[in-house]
Parts: structure tokens; C-alpha cells; sequence
């Protein structure tokens, strides 16, 4: 068969691949959430076991794939592999279930998830039930390097072309789950979908392998050469931090964006394909031009300032503009162009290591994994370390700010580890880092931060203001009360003291349960909100627990204690658990 043929029906598969694997990932977070709950513990726990899976997978095909003879057969074994253990999952969250109940279940009181042991289980739980699926996912794109790869020139673009692809498919997979299956079939159906993707590749791939049984690639095994490539293994520190940062802004853009366009399933899906979109379009385009080492390390150094340009230049933009203006199409298109720019280049940097790290093409595949490891592994610290720190202690000015920094300290690390520079563009960079170190000093955008995708109103004085570990709080004084705001969204309006009486709809939500229940003597209440549904709850309520994710939304209600016409955390009986 014609090697343009080949190639072509091999990335098809690797497209339809990725759109099974966004399937996969979208259901299961969903599934999980069931079980686990929906705090950002839980999310991060099951993020990191799918990445670790995938970094697993590629880790171990790195090193067997030289043993390998039919290789598209083996891949096609590998798609039906990861449709028949995807069938599986469900039933092992079920399992995974019943031993949450078993260790954590039955207590005295809500179990908090600031502790050690449940985020704990949730992470090993979590690796153990997707460990096969989402390592046999990781493996194929070494065992496909392997096979598209026949000249060392074919390293940066082959590679390239095959990330691109996997990461378009991705992206409509996104699309597709998010806006089609979730609503229309739900989980359980949405997985059989991606099964059913899973089986084509294999029935597509088993096709291909038959036909290229006479050639020599199918049947040759690689002798290994020398680790002569070995003097440029300080890429992988650098990938991996450059993992880190990539998914340190996914979650930034995505915290400040949901702001202007809701946390709906939808607005998920696009924030997520257009960050998606951006790496397939960068890789392909990188891949294409990293025809050779040095040029590669050119690119991977100029890929890094960029990152770092454009990110504080849509920073900037969001500063100085009013997304309410814009409406709901128009803030959906500024989010997709706010995460485009940067992760065009944030794409590009995967392909170009590659090629760094790659000695030729014999090379490749064992490059491609050990890159892809370390990267991902990367995308995992990344995205804990911002989520459950970096974001709320630093605010949103001091996250990009850090995020900047480090980009052009990966640029100038990169020029100067892999060979000796030419002495003025060393000189130049190293005073743009020191300057931007000292000198670049975003503030809040305040303008996204006050906006809301349901609400035009953000007028009234400012009281608080926290970027919390899973919500960004705001609480705004107007002259008829408090109004509290989660990442834009109105969650109460707070009389103010002095205030003439006034019927609040949210006191109905423990009025009604207390009127249908005489006999109850406690009360449990999810969310705190601004308290309002606490505020006027019967003497006969002998204790009230009330759970909330953010300890943000407890700190906004102690700005305005003395303020507000009653203080339900003065009241005794409530407990509140984080």
C-alpha cells in the first residue's frame, strides 16, 4: 500500500481515537462525580489518575515498541482493549462506592475533605479503576511514531501531524459530548458511543495491518542504538515544567472565563475545545517546520516567549474591556479567542521536543514517550498545584504574573542549556526576564470578575473579594442589601439592618422541609450561600450541619456580620463543615 495511504489512514484512526478518549474522560468525570462529589478534591484526584494513566501507558510502550513486528496490529489490539475495559469502569465505580460507604459512611458527622484519608482513596481508587483504559490510551502514540516514522527528517512533522490529529479529535469529541450526547443519551450511552468508535479503529486498523504483512516494516524488529541522544535529555525538565504551566492556564483562563459565560456543560465544552483547538493547530504547524534538532530548539525557545507574550496580552485585553457589552455570543467568542493565542504555541512545544530529544528516527518513538511521561506528568503538578494553591493565594494577577515569569525562564533556560548561545539574543532575553520580573504588575481585571452570565446588575460598593480554591467570591453592597456572588452567579440577596421586613425566596428552602417534618429536631443544609436560609429556622431545631465546598462564601458572610439584619453563624446550633 501507497506510504501516503498508510500514514493517512493511521492518523484517521488516531483522530477517532481522541474523540473516544474526550468521550471516556467527559463521562466518567460525571460518573465519578456520583460517588466522589463534584468539590475540586475530587475533580483533581480523578484529572490526575487519568493523566497518570496515560503517562504510565506511553512510559511502557517506549520501552517494549522496538520488540514489536505488526504494529497496526498491535495498535488495533490496543483500540479494542480500551473499549472492552471502558465497559468495565462503571462497575468498578460501583464497587468503588460501596467501599467509600464501608470506610466513611455511618459517622457521627460529615466527613471533611480537608483531611488525609479520603482525598487518599479518592486517588488511589480512581488509578485502579481507569488504569487500563487510559494506559492503554497513552500507549498508542509511541507504537504509531514507531510505525509513520522512516527518515530522521520525518521526526518533527510525522510527530507533529500525529498529535495534531489525535488532539482535533479530541476536540470534536468535546463538542460532540457535550453538546449532543450528554444531553440527548446520557452517561451510560455516551460510553457505548465511544466504544463503538473504539471497535471501527479496530476493524480499520486490523484491515491495514493485513495489507501491509509483506512489508519490511511490519516484520522488522529495531536493533537499539547507542543513547547518544542522551546529552540532550534536559528538555524533559523543561517539558515537564512547560506541562505544568499549560494546564496552570487552562485552569486560569477557565476560572475567569466562567464568569462571563456560565459553568454549564456547554460552556465547559468550548472553554475545553478551544484550548484543545489551539494545541492541535500549534503541534501541526510546529511538527511541520521541525525538520531538524536545531531548528526545533529555535522554535521550542521562541514557542516560550510567545506563551508568555500573548498570555499577558489577553491578560491585558480582559483588564480593559466590559464582557457584559458583548452578550452571550459575543463572550463566547472572546473565550475562544482568549485561549487561543497562547495554546497555539503551548501545542507547538510538544512535537519540538520531541525532536530535541530524539537522536533519529530509530530514536523516535522511545523519545516521544519519555517526552509525553514527563509532560504529563508535568500537566498533573500543574494542574493541582494551581487548583488547590497557586490560583487562591496568588489571586488572578499573581497567577499570570508567576505563569509569565517562568515561560520566559524556560525560554532563556532552553537557549542556554543546548548549546552556547549567540551572545546578544542571551544578553536581550536575559534583561526582558529581569525586567518583566520586576516591572510587570497586572491587577484584577475587575471587569470580568464583576460580570455575570445571568445578571447585568454589577454595580454597588465592593465588601469582599476572594479567588477561592473552587469559586471566585464577591460580595457588593447596594442600598437594599448584600448581594453574593460565586464566580459571577447571584447566590443571595442579604437584607441589610434596619431594613423594613421583606419575604426572601430562599428562606423557603428550610421552611417547607421544617413544616412538612414537625417532628424533626435536626437539619442538614447543602451550600451556605449568604445564610439567609438559616437565619430564621425554629427554636425546636436542636442542631443545623451545613455543608459547603468554597470557605470563601463563610469568610464573605463574617465581612457583613454586624451589617446584616440577623447572623446565622452567631446561632449556636449550626456547624458548619467544609
Amino acid at each position: 500500500m501507497n506510504n501516503l495511504r498508510t500514514l493517512t489512514a493511521i492518523t484517521a484512526c488516531f483522530a477517532l481515537s481522541g474523540f473516544a478518549a474526550l468521550l471516556y474522560q467527559t463521562a466518567w468525570l460525571r460518573q465519578f462525580s456520583v460517588v466522589f462529589g463534584t468539590s475540586e478534591l475530587a475533580i483533581a484526584a480523578i484529572l490526575a489518575a487519568y493523566m497518570g494513566g496515560l503517562a504510565s501507558g506511553a512510559a511502557i510502550a517506549g520501552r517494549v515498541v522496538h520488540r514489536l513486528k505488526r504494529l497496526i496490529l498491535v495498535y488495533g489490539v490496543l483500540e479494542a482493549g480500551i473499549a472492552v475495559t471502558a465497559l468495565c469502569v462503571p462497575l468498578l465505580i460501583a464497587a468503588a462506592a460501596n467501599g467509600y460507604y464501608l470506610l466513611f459512611g455511618d459517622q457521627a458527622q460529615p466527613v471533611a475533605n480537608y483531611g488525609l484519608w479520603q482525598p487518599t482513596y479518592f486517588l488511589i481508587t480512581t488509578f485502579i479503576i481507569i488504569a487500563l483504559p487510559t494506559g492503554l490510551m497513552g500507549a498508542t502514540l509511541p507504537i504509531l511514531i514507531h510505525q509513520s516514522i522512516t527518515r530522521d527528517e520525518q521526526i518533527g512533522p510525522r510527530t507533529g501531524l500525529l498529535y495534531a490529529m489525535n488532539t482535533a479529535g479530541a476536540v470534536a469529541g468535546t463538542l460532540t459530548a457535550g453538546f449532543f450526547l450528554l444531553p440527548r443519551l446520557g452517561l451510560t450511552q455516551t460510553i457505548w458511543v465511544g466504544v463503538a468508535v473504539n471497535f471501527i479503529v479496530f476493524l480499520i486498523a486490523t484491515g491495514l495491518s493485513g495489507s501491509l504483512q509483506k512489508t519490511v516494516k511490519q516484520f522488522q524488529v529495531t536493533t537499539l542504538k547507542p543513547l547518544v541522544w542522551k546529552r540532550t535529555s534536559w528538555i524533559l525538565p523543561i517539558v515537564l515544567v512547560s506541562g505544568a504551566i499549560a494546564f496552570y492556564y487552562e485552569l486560569l483562563w477557565t476560572r475567569l472565563l466562567t464568569h462571563i459565560i456560565g459553568g454549564s456543560i456547554h460552556a465547559f465544552a468550548t472553554m475545553l475545545a478551544s484550548f484543545l483547538a489551539g494545541i492541535a493547530l500549534g503541534g501541526g504547524i510546529a511538527g511541520y517546520f521541525a525538520t531538524s534538532r536545531e531548528r526545533a530548539i529555535t522554535l521550542f525557545v521562541s514557542a516560550q516567549i510567545a506563551i508568555a507574550g500573548f498570555s499577558a496580552l489577553v491578560y491585558f485585553v480582559l483588564q480593559h474591556i466590559d464582557p457584559v457589552a458583548g452578550g452571550l455570543a459575543g463572550n463566547t467568542i472572546l473565550a475562544v479567542f482568549t485561549m487561543l493565542p497562547a495554546t497555539l504555541f503551548i501545542g507547538a512545544t510538544f512535537p519540538l521536543a520531541v525532536r530535541i530529544y530524539s537522536g533519529d528516527k530509530d530514536s523516535a518513538s522511545r523519545s516521544s514517550a519519555r517526552v509525553y511521561t514527563w509532560n504529563t506528568f508535568g500537566a498533573i503538578v500543574g494542574s493541582v498545584a494551581a487548583g488547590f494553591y497557586l490560583i487562591s493565594v496568588l489571586g488572578f494577577s499573581g497567577a499570570i504574573r508567576l505563569a509569565v515569569v517562568l515561560n520566559l525562564m524556560l525560554a532563556l533556560a532552553s537557549l542556554f542549556l543546548h548549546t552556547k548561545p549567540h551572545k546578544g539574543i542571551a544578553a536581550g532575553l536575559t534583561v526582558v526576564v529581569f525586567l518583566v520580573i520586576g516591572l510587570y504588575s497586572p491587577t484584577r481585571p475587575d471587569a470580568v470578575i464583576t460580570a455575570s452570565s445571568v445578571s447585568t446588575d454589577s454595580s454597588g460598593e465592593q465588601l469582599f473579594y476572594s479567588v477561592g480554591r473552587s469559586a471566585t467570591v464577591l460580595m457588593l453592597a447596594q442600598d437594599d442589601g448584600f448581594y453574593l456572588r460565586s464566580n459571577g452567579l447571584p447566590e443571595a440577596q442579604i437584607v441589610r439592618k434596619g431594613s423594613p421586613p421583606t419575604s426572601l425566596i430562599q428562606r423557603w428552602l428550610t421552611a417547607l422541609p421544617i413544616i412538612l417534618r414537625p417532628d424533626a429536631d435536626s437539619l442538614l443544609l447543602i451550600g451556605l450561600g449568604g445564610g439567609v436560609a438559616v437565619e430564621q429556622i425554629p427554636a425546636r431545631i436542636q442542631t443545623i450541619d451545613v455543608i459547603e465546598l468554597e470557605s470563601e462564601i463563610v469568610s464573605a458572610n463574617k465581612t457583613i456580620a454586624t451589617l446584616r439584619q440577623r447572623d446565622p453563624l452567631m446561632d449556636p446550633r449550626i456547624r458548619i463543615v467544609l
